[in-house]
Parts: structure tokens; C-alpha cells; sequence
């Protein structure tokens, strides 16, 4: 008798909160599939639904997939783990278990818990010169995955397993999709700025022979020339004509060596806000002062009044700066990926939610990953506009075929005038081309 797959039964003795987080990870939110968690082997052993032995146990069924458990997924305090890497289908995996012939020689769950909850930043990690993991410490980038999202390539392959042996399942379509978003630390380079910053700049342009920004200066100060970080006109132009839909943080900052825009209460900034604010989603891009001043973070908070963020710098912490996150109310955080190289820092695209590895809970701040930044091509990877086109597009492919999101950071400035991004602009409107022709053969 013909019986329709409804869920995924997985049997094992493990019933833990870390379990329950990747599950819900791994069927909820990417393969979009009821599951149904059992200790009852009998129970187990006599359903009709696709099933996964997640256990030491070789029960010698042949329609189930056999996974035998790392010990992380049963612990509850953190350790050092071992993180040797192992090919798996010619996919690199970590949390080796079982033989190399068995169907999943990994524990796919354990994997993609330690993958997710950035369990390698919380060991006495490295940090580089802003006080952030060093993403040369990172096991991405030490065995050169970084680029690709292998949490959702593993899923994949499980996804896989499943359809050939239960050609009777069915999955829900997942559309690949492209969010843009732009970080905007320095709204305008001359204008607004008043007269005392604006002669200060003008002094030491003069002082050190830039003469051209002397020029520009003057022409934009004077209004004959529009402000070469003034882009706004122009990317609304550019989101309508490839109907996307960006999202905009705003660093609201008190002025320090690394937090230069102009103040939120400014007319000229509060009117830009305003206008964003009333075509598209905005959310606050902390300040790096407000890394050491949980007052600074609430006023940025609640003067952006947004419940998105983004950390300026990419400076954040784990576990502190997410706590102070959700204890100001901020419920998404688009931080996730590094300030200073290009790629996944969470090996996925797809949004999730944290887990607090200190406490051992499930947390209600949903994690968006970024995977390219354009700072990062041009200032740390020395990366041309076109060897930049080429990372993206590769990227989109890796994405595309996994039915997932793909982010870019962009700044207002460096799609405008400034001769040190010079053919930058052109290049992301050949990526935005490339993308939307992708999306229209879905």
C-alpha cells in the first residue's frame, strides 16, 4: 500500500536543548520538514516515515539513515574540540564519527551546531587589532571553505539521501534570493559638516598637497558639485529598476576615531533617515564606541528606533555584545561575517536563530549572515572591481543552487564619485544585472 511521507522520525537517547536547536535548524527552517524526535526504538522501528538512526545502535534497517553521534551535541559546558577535517563526497566535514563508508561518516548535527554557534570563538580566540576573532583563527579558513556555505551544503546532501531512498518524499521549493544592504558610517564627505570641520579639512588637504580635494572641496562646500558620497538618488533609481528591496543602517555614533558620520539629531541626517526610513527597512549600525558603553548602545538604539542592527566595524563579541543586543531590544542582527576578509562566517546564507553557548539556550536574535562587503575586497583583499564581480558571481552560484539568501554590504561611498573606487559603481550594476537574470529563470 502506497504511504506519503509526512515527517522525519529520528531515534536516539539524546534529548537536550543543543539536539533540539539543530533539528529545528536542520527540518524547520532549511529542508521546511516536520520531524518528530523518539526514544522508542519499537515505535521507531515500526514507522512508515523517513527516519534517521541517530545513535551508536546498528539496528540493520535498510530504509533509515544511519548517524552516530559526536559527543558535543551531548554536552553542556564548553571544551576544545576535535576538528580534524575528513572529505566527505569530496565536501569537507568536521565532527567525524562512524567509518568512511557508512552513509554520513560525520555527525552532521554536531557539525552544523558547532559551525552555527561559532563554538571556535568562545576558546580563548585570537583577536586582531579592532579586538574581533581573527578570522584567521577560524577553521573556514584554515581549511578553505570560507567561501562556501557548507552548513547548507551538508543539509543538501542529507536532502539528497533522503530522495533516494524515499522517492516518494517531497520537499517545499526554496527560491534563492538577494538582499542588498548598505551600512552608511559617512553619509556625506563635505556637506554638513559645518565650518570648523570643513577648514580643518581644507587645511590639511593643503598641507599635504591634495590639491584635487582642495578643488572638490570648494566646489561641493559652494554647491557648483554634488558630494561624491551622496548616493542616495541614485541607488533609489537603481533598487526600483531591479525592484529589490534594501535595508539601510545608520551609525548614530558619538564623533571618535572610528565613528565619523554626522550626528542623527543633524536636520540634514534626520531628514535622510526619515526619507529611507519611509521607502525601505533601516536599522542602527552601533557605534564602535558603543562597544564599551552598554549607555552609548541604548541611545544609538533608540535614536535609530530600529529593531535591526548591524555592528559598526563588524565589532562584536560572543556572548556580550548579542546579550546587550536583545536586553536593548533588538530581535535581527545582520553582524554575522567578518570585517576584515570576504565569506560565511557561520557557513550558511540562511537566517537563524542564536544560541547562547554560555548558557546553553536557545536565544530569540535571529542571525542574517553577510558574505561579501566591498570594503573588505578593496582595502583587505587589494581585489580589482572586476576580480570583486568575479568573487560575487561565484558566491551567487554557491547560493542559487541551495535556495538561499545571498548578502552584500555596500557604503554610500564607495559607489559614488571617489577616484579611489573608480569603476566600483559600474561593476555592482553589472552584478545587480547578473543577479536579476538569475532570479527571472527561476
Amino acid at each position: 500500500m502506497f504511504y506519503e511521507i509526512q515527517k522525519v522520525v529520528i531515534y536516539s537517547k539524546i534529548d537536550n536543548v543543543r539536539l533540539q536547536y539543530v533539528l529545528d535548524i536542520v527540518f524547520r527552517l532549511q529542508l521546511g520538514l516536520p520531524y518528530e524526535l523518539t526514544h522508542d526504538i519499537e515505535y521507531f522501528l515500526q514507522s512508515q516515515e523517513a527516519r534517521i538512526n541517530y545513535s551508536h545502535e546498528k539496528l540493520g534497517e535498510k530504509r533509515m539513515i544511519q548517524m552516530i553521534p559526536n559527543e558535543l551535541i551531548e554536552q553542556t559546558d564548553i571544551r576544545p574540540q576535535p576538528t580534524a577535517l575528513r572529505s566527505f563526497k569530496g565536501i569537507p566535514v568536521i565532527c567525524r564519527s562512524g567509518e568512511r563508508d557508512d552513509q554520513f561518516p560525520f555527525d552532521l548535527f554536531s557539525a552544523v551546531f558547532y559551525l552555527l554557534t561559532r563554538y571556535e570563538e568562545y576558546i580563548d580566540p585570537p583577536m586582531d587589532q579592532h579586538d574581533r576573532f581573527h578570522h584567521r583563527a577560524s577553521l573556514a579558513f584554515e581549511y578553505e571553505f570560507l567561501h562556501a556555505p557548507l552548513v547548507d551544503i551538508w543539509i543538501l546532501e542529507l536532502k539528497k539521501t533522503f530522495t533516494l531512498m524515499y522517492r516518494d518524499m517531497a520537499f517545499p521549493a526554496k527560491k534563492f534570493t538577494y538582499i542588498p544592504t548598505y551600512d552608511i558610517d559617512m553619509a556625506w564627505s563635505y556637506k554638513h559638516k559645518g565650518f570648523l570641520r570643513n577648514t580643518g579639512g581644507l587645511l590639511r588637504d593643503i598641507y599635504h598637497k591634495k590639491f584635487d580635494r582642495v578643488k572638490e572641496r570648494v566646489a561641493v562646500c559652494s554647491g557648483r558639485r554634488k558630494d561624491p558620497f551622496d548616493t542616495f538618488a541614485y541607488l533609489d533609481q537603481l533598487h526600483a529598476q531591479y525592484d529589490y528591496q534594501p535595508i539601510y543602517f545608520f551609525l548614530a555614533g558619538e564623533r571618535g576615531t572610528y565613528d565619523k558620520n554626522i550626528a542623527p539629531t543633524h536636520p540634514a541626517m534626520k531628514k535622510l533617515i526619515a526619507d529611507t526610513r519611509s521607502k525601505y527597512d533601516i536599522g542602527v549600525h552601533p557605534s564602535y564606541g558603543s562597544h564599551f558603553s552598554d549607555e552609548q548602545l541604548k541611545k544609538e538604539i533608540d535614536l535609530i528606533g530600529s529593531k535591526k542592527s548591524r555592528q559598526h566595524y563588524i565589532k562584536f563579541k560572543l556572548p556580550e555584545t548579542y546579550r546587550n543586543l536583545i536586553r536593548h531590544g533588538i530581535t535581527q542582527d545582520y553582524s554575522m561575517g567578518y570585517g576584515s576578509i570576504n565569506g560565511y562566517r557561520a557557513s550558511t546564507s540562511f537566517p537563524y536563530l542564536w544560541f547562547d553557548l554560555e548558557r546553553n539556550v536557545v536565544t530569540p536574535l535571529e542571525i542574517h549572515s553577510f558574505s561579501f562587503m566591498d570594503c573588505n575586497a578593496l582595502f583587505e583583499e587589494n581585489k580589482t572591481p572586476d576580480q570583486a564581480f568575479y568573487t560575487l558571481k561565484e558566491m551567487v552560484k554557491s547560493v542559487e543552487v541551495l535556495g538561499g539568501t545571498m548578502m552584500t554590504v555596500w557604503h554610500n561611498f564607495s559607489l559614488g564619485s571617489d577616484p579611489q573606487w573608480a569603476g566600483w559603481r559600474e561593476m555592482y550594476e553589472a552584478f545587480f544585472a547578473h543577479v536579476k537574470s538569475l532570479q527571472s529563470e527561476q
